[in-house]
């Protein structure tokens, strides 16, 4: 047990101080101080790590009830004394007095009275949407995001979405159809991660939030489209515009970040992607210039990714203060003020959030200032945020509705 504290504790350390993702804290752990922990394989560990950092904030309320002094190795021994058996993890048979006492605590605990610390948020985060959706279906919601939907996009520039369904199923992968796009497919059970798939290591299947893929169903790319991604990396919306378009749009992707830049050009290459008919270019596209206007500019913008938590639990913490969303809608209006100039037509604009300041408000505010109109995606999804006026030109996308990630998208034009 105390190397699998360890190692949980230099996990939650790396997401807290660094602000890294879960895969990434886990990536460095491991090749830093190691996972191989007798009686747990690297996979079992991951889950467990996934969990304990899905439960940061219950486990903080309950060592603050008892005035604890908080410590990562502090955090992760509570964790492993409540869900350990869930993991089959041995805990010692003798209990430090306190630890009884948490346990208890937690035992007899009024989650109701506290659904935040239930579902384990940040009490700001409940209360948010709560106020825009109402107690039921902000807990629904909350309950949702601790849940993941797996999701894969048959990539048609390599494989037929037949053939790869049959080779899927060789591989006892049980999935579904998806009824609204005809490339993706919904994992209702694998017998191990989805990243050691052969059809996945072969970039025959790709995964992807259904979410995701209705971004840029929004934009409706077509052949001999010039397309402007404006925050492009790591390409999974670029390289899917190519194969809806059979590699016959002209796309120019930038991204500020080099490191990401070069995994989107490892990624385009093992998908297929035509590279004659793109042009990936490292810029920030908060002061980008270009001569001709696109037809259509994609803007899958930078953002809080309170969406993105079923994929990634570590955002909890990340959002422990609400100032993040803050920030983001400040960058979000800059780019969409960027991309509207950029733009001759159309302009999809998406986050992968759950809040209307990353979304409603800032489309809301572009219209009242006659800076651009905004038309109903034709796409499926639920409408915006009923408190605002722009809600039925926009759309959302729920995992206790649509089995996706949360997300945000609107369609709109420059005037």
């Amino acid at each position: 047990m105390s190397d699998l504290v360890s190692v949980l504790a230099d996990i939650l350390y790396r997401v807290e101080v660094f602000h890294l993702s879960l895969d990434s804290a886990f990536k460095q752990t491991c090749e830093i101080i190691g996972c191989k922990i007798k009686g747990i394989d690297k996979e079992a560990t991951y889950r467990i790590a996934r969990d304990f950092i899905s439960k940061y904030y219950l486990l903080v309320e309950l060592l603050r009830f008892r005035k604890y002094r908080y410590s990562h190795k502090e955090m992760a021994r509570l964790y492993l004394m409540l869900y350990g058996e869930d993991h089959e993890v041995r805990t010692p048979s003798r209990i430090d007095r306190r630890y009884r006492d948490l346990i208890a605590i937690a035992s007899k605990f009024n989650y109701d009275k506290y659904p935040w610390i239930k579902f384990s948020y940040p009490k700001w985060f409940y209360e948010h949407l709560s106020e825009i959706l109402g107690s039921y279906d902000a807990l629904e919601l909350l309950k949702a995001l601790n849940n993941r939907t797996i999701w894969l996009r048959v990539n048609t520039l390599k494989v037929d979405v037949d053939k790869a369904i049959k080779l899927l199923e060789k591989e006892n992968i049980v999935i579904e159809r998806d009824k609204d796009l005809w490339y993706m497919v919904k994992v209702i059970n694998a017998p191990y991660p989805i990243n050691k798939v052969e059809a996945v290591r072969k970039y025959l299947v790709i995964p992807q939030d259904k979410a995701s893929a209705l971004v840029v169903e929004a934009l409706k790319p077509d052949a001999d489209m010039l397309i402007y991604d404006l925050t492009a990396a790591p390409g999974m919306k670029t390289s899917l515009i190519m194969q809806l378009t059979e590699n016959k749009a002209y796309v120019v992707a930038f991204d500020v970040s080099k490191k990401r830049l070069r995994v989107m050009k490892h990624l385009m290459k093992n998908l297929g992607v035509d590279f004659s008919h793109l042009e990936i270019i490292l810029a920030d596209s908060r002061i980008l210039h270009m001569k001709r206007k696109a037809d259509a500019v994609l803007l899958d913008a930078p953002c809080s990714s309170s969406g993105a938590i079923p994929k990634d639990p570590a955002v909890k913490i990340h959002l422990r203060r609400r100032g993040r969303i803050e920030y983001y809608s400040k960058l979000q209006e800059n780019l969409l003020s960027i991309g509207l100039r950029l733009c001759s037509d159309k302009l999809v604009y998406a986050t992968c959030s759950v809040f209307p300041e990353e979304g409603e408000e800032i489309v809301e505010k572009f219209v009242n200032l006659n800076i651009a109109r905004a038309v109903k995606p034709s796409i499926i999804g639920s409408p915006g945020y009923f408190k605002y006026k722009i809600a039925p030109l926009v759309k959302r996308l729920f995992p206790h509705i649509h089995m996706t990630e949360g997300f945000f998208i609107s369609q709109l034009y420059p005037i």
